[in-house]
């Protein structure tokens, strides 16, 4: 009876020369209870993903100087929660060669989801050994990546093909398998401190149910949220509920982002007693920072964040002292920057652990460019209605009486210009002074494209792509015109005013009374109930096209106000809705606003 267990016992006790996989994917979070004890007790190094723990054990069934070739996710390689078995890989084992595959690499499977890297690695450590690397990430489809691995085996010089040492990787703190790294860059992590002795970096909070504690900013009362609050003890003192949220948000630099606010009413206390939530870094809620977006496929984008803000752990945040922050900024949103955090992690994930250990060079000081790209993008932001801070439409703010549209519109164009080129000038000159700092002249340029230049006021940034300066003049000059009329419905419901700057009525439960209160004799007054009828023909006097009309009459005078409709609905016919031969300008204006405007 013992003869099949002993049989059984030899081939489970069988050790192999070479093992071949590409394991199953799941995260910590897709597994049971059961699984996820197991994984935490007997593989506390991979316990994260099923993948990496198929890639430990693989080596436990494998005989010395046996060979270990899967195909699986990249981020082994570079997140933190993988630093343990990076280090135990370096120690006990030797990549021979990797094909770096990055996202794309299955047809099947779209988009940059699923980044892989297939490998061969030995079970022997050999600190000296230089292992092959081809880096196929740009690649963007299987025949790409094929062809460019066939070519690198032909061609070494292909530029994609590179040697690196175990011991390489060992020179950046956390042991990323950055292959393609040069020397230069692996030094300055040996010759620089680390930002994080004069920058704090942290994750921020989780509320456990979003849905329920946070909102768009408009979405409340203006009279129930506090937008200043210097401190925790300030903010509970006001019994306001509503404060303002950075959650990340698209890829912008410098300034922006300020969409959201959270419930922190009373110190938090309605989130806290769910027993779910996660308020992390309660001490540093309402201080200056710098604030960043945690997932991007773009780059990394910061933002300075004045005072008044919780975070959330999306929107990962920066503390320092006042005269530090401005420099910090400047280098985070800088080539270097950028280069060192690719060489540490190049994920869609920005993780605290990878912006606290750059290497930063105290001896720079950009704080008066910082200052100016800060002030530039915060007057950019502030353009738009989006932001709390608007004061006005910037083609109302710079109009003047009897004037043509027209003019207005083209001063406006090249006082945006003139904004994003400016920008564009003190960002390589941020770049520049950053790479001497550093001495990678040779590696990095600080020019910039102007598509990289993050403000709204850039067509070159908003509409991407290859148009022409025609292209790019007629769709500004169509979002400015959309811009503008819903200002102008929000001058009629109040929200606005033409006598007064920022918001008038935004809370709940005002009325026209308070609005009157605030200016007694409006040059434009808003509707008496509120009801502004949109519809596709003039049932109602007081529709919103004729009070358009009344709105344009009022800020551009009466002399050009037929031109200046005219201008309106020519602008709406370059994207919104297709001309009608001999229609009027306000038929025009009339249908965009019955068939577009609440799309």
């Amino acid at each position: 009876r013992l003869v099949p267990v002993v049989q059984q016992a030899w081939v489970l006790a069988q050790r192999y020369d070479a093992l071949v996989a590409n394991p199953p994917y799941m995260g910590s979070k897709g597994m049971n209870k059961a699984l996820k004890d197991y994984a935490k007790n007997a593989y506390p190094n991979s316990k994260s993903d099923l993948f990496a723990i198929f890639m430990e054990h693989a080596f436990s069934l494998l005989a010395q100087l046996g060979y270990n070739a899967q195909i699986n996710m990249q981020s082994w390689m570079f997140l933190s929660s993988y630093e343990k078995l990076r280090e135990w890989l370096l120690d006990n084992t030797t990549i021979i060669t990797m094909a770096h595959l990055g996202g794309r690499a299955f047809d099947s499977i779209s988009g940059e989801v699923v980044s892989a890297t297939a490998f061969v690695m030995e079970k022997i450590a050999k600190p000296d050994y230089q292992g092959a690397y081809l880096r196929l990430v740009d690649g963007k489809s299987e025949a790409e990546k094929k062809g460019a691995l066939l070519e690198a085996i032909q061609n070494r010089d292909c530029g994609w093909f590179y040697e690196a040492k175990p011991d390489d990787f060992k020179k950046i703190p956390g042991s990323p398998v950055s292959y393609w790294v040069s020397d230069k860059i692996r030094g300055l992590f040996e010759n620089f401190p680390a930002i994080s002795e004069i920058l704090e970096v942290t994750g921020g909070m989780t509320t456990a149910d979003n849905d329920r504690f946070i909102r768009l900013w408009h979405e409340v009362s203006k009279d129930n949220s506090n937008f200043s609050a210097k401190s925790r003890d300030a903010a509970k003192l006001s019994n306001k509920k509503w404060f303002p949220y950075n959650k990340g948000g698209g890829y912008r630099k410098w300034f922006g982002n300020r969409d959201y606010v959270v419930n922190w009413q009373n110190d938090g206390q309605e989130i806290i007693k769910t027993g779910r939530a996660y308020p992390r870094s309660k001490s540093r809620y309402f201080q200056e920072s710098l604030t960043y977006t945690a997932t991007s496929s773009s780059y990394f984008g910061i933002r300075y964040s004045d005072p008044g803000f919780i975070f959330d752990a999306k929107g990962s945040s920066c503390f320092s002292e006042p005269h530090f922050l401005n420099t910090t900024l400047c280098f985070l949103t800088s080539k270097v920057a950028s280069h060192l955090l690719q060489a540490i992690n190049p994920t869609i994930e920005f993780q605290t652990g990878n912006i606290s250990i750059l290497p930063f060079n105290n001896k720079i000081d950009m704080s008066t460019v910082a200052s100016e790209l800060i002030e530039i993008s915060r007057d950019d932001w502030n353009e738009h209605e989006t932001s709390w801070d608007f004061i006005s439409h910037p083609l109302v703010f710079h109009s003047s009486p009897e004037s043509r549209l027209s003019n207005t519109w083209n001063n406006q164009l090249s006082i945006w210009k003139e904004k994003y080129v400016k920008m564009h000038g003190l960002e390589e000159k941020s770049n520049r002074l950053i790479i001497d700092a550093y001495g990678l002249q040779e590696e990095l340029s600080p020019s910039l494209r102007l598509e990289e230049i993050t403000v709204a006021c850039n067509p070159h940034y908003i509409y991407g792509g290859n148009h022409s300066e025609e292209e790019l003049v007629k769709m500004s000059r169509y979002d400015a015109i959309q811009e503008l009329l819903s200002y102008a419905i929000g001058c009629m419901m109040g929200r606005y005013s033409l006598d007064k700057p920022g918001l008038i009525l935004a809370s709940q439960g005002e009325t026209v009374r308070d609005y009157l209160a605030q200016i007694p004799e409006p040059s434009f007054a808003p509707d008496n109930n509120a009801i502004i009828p949109l519809t596709d023909q003039e049932w109602f006097p007081d529709d919103a096209t004729n009070r358009f009309r009344d709105f344009v009459r009022t800020v551009w005078g009466e002399e050009h106000l037929q031109e200046n409709l005219d201008f309106v609905a020519e602008s709406l016919c370059l994207h919104a809705i297709k001309p009608k031969k001999g229609e009027a300008a306000l038929d025009t204006i009339r249908r965009y606003l019955s068939t577009q405007f609440f799309k």
